[in-house]
């Protein structure tokens, strides 16, 4: 509906199915990039790009991504943690006996010192903890330290200007970082070797070129890690990745959805993986106008559509297997996420024309769509659904920046519309699921939205979960049809694949 509309535009894995390889541990995996890299130091890095592979081979957090399919958090560094009530403070326990790769202890103030020096850089990085207290004071020079964070014995307390219910996501990332006491900054960044508390360190970097990661020895974190080194290299010719990895040169680098490729290796068999990643497209109700104002005309829909074809629709221009068709808003890689089948994914007119019969629905829908080849064929396919279900549809297609006008504008004539894609920051479920905490959304449903972004671990994930496949269900505010995937291409002699939705390096091994 309207409302859904306007925030979704402004917004705007699994495990290898092949069985279990014989795990070797050691051994080099050697990794192409076609990018640049100009520093190996967190608090310069961007998660973003080439840069935030490396943070995730070498750096411990208090909290991690699980190594399992879904993208979840787990302890790391911490115990655990807990909330305050007013969800300001975040208290996190940190373990004892961490090290970095030089000996050094990792301790609670190890992680102060990592977000105070990060402050200091003023880097993007900082503007993870910008929410902090006093963060502006010592990214301006009018402070040495960020008053809301401090260590008090084995605890990392950190205090908040106002609650956020994507913090904890934002402590997986350079910010927090641990880095040895008295790491130096740099504006170039430091130079390697860098001793570092993750699986692995930064032995060698030559700019632009190649990155050497080994084996931590002192590691004693939880996180699987079976390699003795990475190899990274840089400005590859992107012809020849792909060549290269099926030569052995190379045992992944970065690779489009490609047909030939499915057709040689399959789909998610050895070394082929296409997984959805976490971005939904969808298509909105206009709910200041009287069609969709009930439920029944909006789960009509929802039955009518048929989302594989929409998705084989797409191929031409979008490529093969550029996405996965789906009924909900989380996706299989997104904590929480529950198989519900919600909505028949070949669409079911039969039970659409019933529903519209019965609660005498609309004889005429306005459809809004983008004037490109893809928007412009799936509008087509919806209006041939909705005909063959009752309605009758007339459809009007504008460039991008006419069409988020438009939908924008009160008052403006149409009823349903494709808005695009949305795809969250983080991992988070609120971030997808917050999008409809407020009206026209039922009391109800406000109220359980606003209980799970204060609750912590798994029962955060249930209750999220829960959220999703009920507010599609009995609510049905949009139609999301597709999730937009990701492709994997590994050597044949990588095993230990994980994948969420990208393939998780630090869990990988080589076969024997």
């Amino acid at each position: 509906m309207l409302a859904f509309g306007a925030a979704l535009l402004h917004a705007a894995s699994s495990l290898s199915a092949a069985g279990a390889p014989a795990v070797k541990n050691g051994g080099t995996f050697r990794i192409g990039h076609t990018g640049d890299l100009a520093f190996i130091d967190s608090a310069l890095n961007s998660p973003f790009n080439e840069t935030g592979e490396i943070p995730s081979l070498t750096c411990l957090y208090p909290l991690n991504y699980a190594d399992g399919p879904s993208s979840r958090l787990v302890p790391d560094a911490a115990a655990g943690y807990r909330v305050s009530r007013n969800g300001k403070t975040y208290t996190f326990r940190i373990r004892k006996g961490l090290r970095f790769s030089s000996g050094e202890r990792v301790t609670a103030q190890t992680f102060v010192a990592a977000v105070n020096r990060t402050l200091k850089v003023r880097h993007y990085p900082a503007s993870l903890v910008a929410d902090i207290v006093g963060a502006e004071g010592v990214g301006n020079g009018s402070a040495k330290t960020a008053s809301g964070i401090r260590a008090r014995g084995n605890r990392l307390v950190v205090t908040l200007n106002a609650p956020s219910t994507d913090f904890v996501f934002r402590t997986i990332g350079p910010t927090f970082c641990a880095v040895p006491n008295g790491l130096p900054i740099d504006p170039e960044g430091v130079p390697a070797p860098i001793a570092q508390a993750g699986p692995y360190y930064v032995a060698s970097f030559v700019r632009g070129r190649r990155v050497i990661l080994k084996r931590n020895r002192r590691y004693r974190g939880r996180r699987p890690h079976h390699v003795d080194q990475f190899v990274l290299t840089y400005n590859d010719d992107p012809d020849t990745i792909v060549s290269r990895i099926e030569r052995g040169e190379l045992d992944t680098g970065p690779v489009d959805l490609d047909a030939r490729l499915a057709r040689r290796y399959g789909v998610n068999r050895t070394q082929y993986f296409v997984k959805p990643t976490p971005t939904v497209l969808f298509m909105i109700f206009n709910g200041a106008r009287p069609l969709f104002k009930g439920v029944a005309m909006r789960r009509a829909v929802n039955l009518a559509v048929n989302r594989r074809a929409l998705v084989r629709a797409a191929e031409p221009t979008r490529g093969a297997n550029w996405a996965t068709p789906v009924d909900q808003w989380l996706t299989p890689s997104m904590p929480g996420y529950r198989a519900a089948r919600i909505y028949p994914l070949g669409g079911s007119v039969g039970k659409a024309r019933a529903l519209l019969r019965r609660h005498r629905g609309p004889e005429r829908v306005t459809l809004y769509t983008r004037d490109e080849d893809s928007f412009v064929a799936w509008a087509q396919l919806v209006g041939r659904d909705l005909k063959r279900a009752g309605a009758s549809v007339t459809i009007k297609a504008f460039p991008r920046s006419v069409l988020g006008e438009r939908l924008a504008s009160p008052g403006e004539p149409w009823d349903l519309a494709f808005a695009g894609g949305f795809g969250p920051d983080y991992p988070d479920p609120a971030s997808v699921i917050g999008l409809f905490a407020g009206a026209p959304t039922p009391a109800k449903y406000r109220r359980l939205i606003d209980r799970a972004a204060r609750l912590v671990g798994a029962a955060r994930y249930r209750l999220y979960g829960r959220l999703d496949v009920e507010l599609q269900r009995n609510v049905a505010p949009t139609v999301p049809f597709a999730s937009s995937n990701t492709a994997t291409f590994v050597s044949k002699r990588v095993g230990c694949k994980t994948f969420h939705p990208e393939l998780n390096l630090v869990a990988v091994c080589l076969k024997r």
